[in-house]
C-alpha cells in the first residue's frame, strides 16, 4: 500500500507539472514516475483498467468422467481342450445353437482307454486282497506279525531318545545366539549415546557462534538495531549497491533460521530423543549455512565500501573486514564440526545396524534350526508311533474277530484303486469339449485329424440372453475419481445422443495397461436397463460416469482461481481501480469449469476473471 501511495503521489506531480515549463531534469523524473506507475497498473490494475467479473454462486456441482467403448455380451467364453491330441470328431459349427453340457468335439483317446483298462485291473486286485484278509490268518502269519510289532517298538524307543538329544542341542545353540544378540545391542548403545551428547554440545556452541556472527554483521548493516551504522550507512557498498541489498536479504533469512534453530537447540535436555536432536541439527545446519552466506555478502559490501572520512576511515573498514573474516572462520569450523559429528553418528548407526542384523540373522538361523529339530523329532516319533500302532493292529486283526476297523486299510486300498480309475476317466473326459451354457457358437476352429494343444482356444460360445456390459479404458488421471456402483449414462452411436440408458460401474480392474505410453485401467459398465433397446455386441458406446455430486455449495468459475508457488490458492477481488488478492480454499473441481469454494468467499462476492 505504501508503494502504491508513492506511485499515486508521483503521478500527481507529473500531472501538475504538465501545465508549466519544466527543465530536462523534471522531464526525466516524470518519465521514471510514469514507468513506476505503469508497473503498478500491471500488477494491481489501475486507472483505465476494466475488470471482467463473475459472482460467487450457491448451487449443486457435478463431476463426471467421459469414456467410450464397445458393447459385449455379459457372458462369452472361449473354449479349449484340457489335454492335447488329434481331433477325432466335430459335432457343431459356427452359428449353431447349443445347450449347456452339449458335446462340441472330441479327441482321439486310445492311450487313455488303455490306462483305464489297467486301473480297472488294479481295482480288481485290491478287492481280491480284501477278500483274502477277511478269510483269516495262519500260525506263520501270526508269528510274523508279532516280530514286526517288536521291531517297531524298538525303533520307537530309539527315535524318542534321538529326538530328545537333537532338540536339546538346537535349544542350546539358540540360547547362545539370543545372548550374543543382547550383548551386541548393549555394546553399541553407550557409544551412540555419547555421540549424540557430543552432537548436542556442538549444537549449543554453533548457535552461540551464529548469534555472535549475525550480531557482528548487524553492527555493519544495522538491520535489527538500526542505530549501529547511522554514522556510516550511506558509505556502505557505494561502488555496488546491489551487494548491500543482497546482504540485507540474506541476513533476514539467516536471522529467521537462527531464531528457529535456537528454539529447538535450547529446548534440548538430557532426556531429548535422537529424533529431537536430529531435528535441531537440521535447523542448525541451515542457520550456519545462511550465516556463512550473510558473512560472505557482508564482506562483499565492505569490499565495495571505499571512503576515508571521520565517520568511516579506511582503517575502520579494514577492522570491520578482519572481524567478518574471523567470524567466517569460526562459522566454518562449526560447520565442519557439525558435519563431522553427524557423519560419525551415521557411521555408528550403520555399524550398529550391521552388527544387529548379523546377530539377528544368527538368532533367526538358530531359531529355524531349533524349530526344524522339534519338527523332525515330532515327525520321527509320530511315524514310529504310527508304525507301532499299525503293527499292533496287524497282530490284533489276526487274533480277534474281523471288525470294520480291522478291514479299513484293505478298504482304503480298494478306494485308492477306485480313485485311480476315476482319475483316468476324468482324463478321458478332458478329451471332450462341452458348451458351458446355453448359447450360440461364435467360432469353431477345428477339423477332423487336426492336432491341438492344451489350453489353446478352439471354439467360442456367446450367451443368447439379453445381458450386456461395456468395457472402457479409463486414464490414470481419472481412475481415482471412480468407485464401484457410481451411476452412469450410456448412449449408442446407433441410436443417437438422445437415447440414454442408465448404467453403473460394476467392476474396476486393479491391473494397469499401457496404451501408446499412457497408463489406463479397465472398468466394466453394467447396463441397468439393457432390454429397452435392441442391442448387438460390438456397438460403439459413449459413457458418462457421475463420480461426485455436491449439493447446495458455493462455487465459482475455475478461471478466476490462481495459485502461488507455495500452493496457496487465491482470487482477485476488485478494489476501486485496483484489486486485492483473497486467499481461498477450494474443493471439488466440477464439470463446466466450476470449482467448489470451501472458505475465503461468500455468496454474491465478485471476483475478477480478466483485466483489460
Amino acid at each position: 500500500m505504501e508503494n502504491s501511495q508513492k506511485q499515486a503521489d508521483s503521478l500527481s506531480i507529473v500531472k501538475n507539472g504538465v501545465k508549466k515549463p519544466v527543465s530536462w531534469k523534471w522531464w526525466a523524473l516524470g518519465i521514471v514516475v510514469i514507468l513506476m506507475v505503469g508497473a503498478g497498473f500491471y500488477f494491481k490494475g489501475g486507472s483505465g483498467s476494466t475488470f471482467t467479473l463473475v459472482k460467487v454462486e450457491r448451487g449443486d456441482l457435478v463431476q463426471t468422467v467421459e469414456v467410450s467403448g464397445e458393447l459385449e455380451s455379459f457372458q462369452e467364453a472361449d473354449i479349449a481342450f484340457e489335454s492335447s491330441g488329434t481331433v477325432s470328431r466335430v459335432f457343431v459349427q459356427s452359428g449353431d445353437e447349443v445347450l449347456e453340457g452339449q458335446v462340441m468335439a472330441i479327441l482321439g483317446s486310445t492311450e487313455i482307454l488303455a490306462d483305464l483298462s489297467a486301473s480297472e485291473q488294479a481295482l480288481y486286485l485290491a478287492q481280491a486282497n480284501l477278500n483274502q484278509f477277511l478269510a483269516g490268518a495262519t500260525d506263520q502269519e501270526l508269528a510274523s506279525a508279532q516280530a514286526s510289532l517288536d521291531s517297531a517298538q524298538a525303533d520307537l524307543l530309539s527315535k524318542q531318545e534321538l529326538a530328545v538329544l537333537n532338540v536339546a542341542i538346537a535349544q542350546t545353540a539358540l540360547e547362545y545366539a539370543q545372548a550374543d544378540f543382547t550383548h551386541t545391542i548393549n555394546e553399541n548403545q553407550e557409544d551412540l549415546e555419547e555421540s549424540y551428547e557430543d552432537l548436542r554440545t556442538i549444537l549449543f556452541s554453533s548457535m552461540i557462534d551464529v548469534r555472535s556472527a549475525l550480531s557482528a554483521v548487524d553492527e555493519i548493516l544495522g538491520i535489527e538495531n538500526t542505530l549501529y551504522n547511522d554514522s556510516f550507512e550511506r558509505y556502505l557498498s557505494a561502488t555496488d549497491p546491489q551487494q548491500l541489498t543482497s546482504a540485507e536479504n540474506v541476513f533476514n533469512y539467516a536471522a529467521d533460521y537462527r531464531d528457529r534453530a535456537e528454539d529447538l537447540v535450547y529446548a534440548l535436555t538430557d532426556l531429548s530423543s535422537d529424533d529431537q536432536i536430529n531435528s535441531a541439527a537440521d535447523a542448525v545446519e541451515l542457520a550456519l549455512s545462511y550465516t556463512s552466506s550473510t558473512l560472505l555478502y557482508t564482506r562483499r559490501v565492505l569490499d565495495n565500501t571505499s571512503c576515508d572520512t571521520a565517520d568511516l576511515s579506511l582503517s575502520d573498514v579494514s577492522t570491520l573486514k578482519a572481524g567478518i573474516d574471523t567470524e567466517r572462520d569460526t562459522i566454518q569450523v562449526e560447520q565442519t564440526a557439525l558435519v563431522g559429528q553427524r557423519q560419525t553418528i551415521t557411521s555408528l548407526l550403520l555399524s550398529t545396524q550391521d552388527a544387529k542384523d548379523y546377530a539377528q540373522n544368527a538368532v533367526d538361523s538358530k531359531q529355524q534350526a531349533y524349530d526344524q529339530a522339534v519338527s523332525n523329532a515330532s515327525s520321527s516319533v509320530a511315524i514310529a508311533q504310527a508304525t507301532v500302532s499299525m503293527r499292533q493292529a496287524d497282530l490284533d486283526s489276526l487274533t480277534v474277530g474281523k471288525r470294520a476297523v480291522d478291514t479299513a486299510a484293505y478298504y482304503a486300498q480298494v478306494g485308492q484303486a477306485q480313485a485311480q480309475m476315476d482319475a483316468t476317466q476324468a482324463r478321458l473326459a478332458k478329451t471332450e469339449i462341452h458348451a458351458p451354457f446355453d448359447g450360440v457358437v461364435t467360432h469353431m476352429d477345428l477339423s477332423t485329424g487336426e492336432s491341438v494343444s492344451i489350453g489353446s482356444a478352439v471354439a467360442g460360445v456367446q450367451s443368447s440372453t439379453e445381458q450386456y456390459r461395456i468395457m472402457v479404458d479409463v486414464p490414470e488421471a481419472d481412475i481415482v475419481k471412480i468407485a464401484l456402483d457410481d451411476q452412469a449414462e450410456v448412449t449408442f452411436d446407433a441410436y443417437g445422443e438422445g437415447v440414454k440408458i442408465p448404467a453403473h460401474v460394476g467392476r474396476i480392474n486393479p491391473g494397469e495397461s499401457n496404451i501408446e505410453g499412457v497408463v489406463y485401467y479397465q472398468v466394466e459398465i453394467y447396463l441397468d436397463d439393457g432390454e429397452a433397446l435392441v442391442l448387438k455386441s460390438g456397438m460403439s458406446a459413449d459413457v458418462v460416469i457421475q463420480t461426485e455430486v455436491k449439493i447446495d455449495i458455493l462455487y465459482v468459475q475455475q478461471r478466476a482461481v490462481y495459485q502461488h508457488e507455495d500452493g496457496t490458492k487465491y482470487v482477485r477481488t476488485p478494489n476501486g481501480d485496483l484489486y486485492d488478492e483473497q486467499v481461498i480454499v477450494t474443493g471439488l473441481r466440477a464439470d463446466g469449469g466450476l470449482v467448489e469454494i470451501v472458505s475465503g468467499l461468500k455468496e454474491g462476492d465478485e471476483v475478477i476473471t480478466a483485466i483489460n
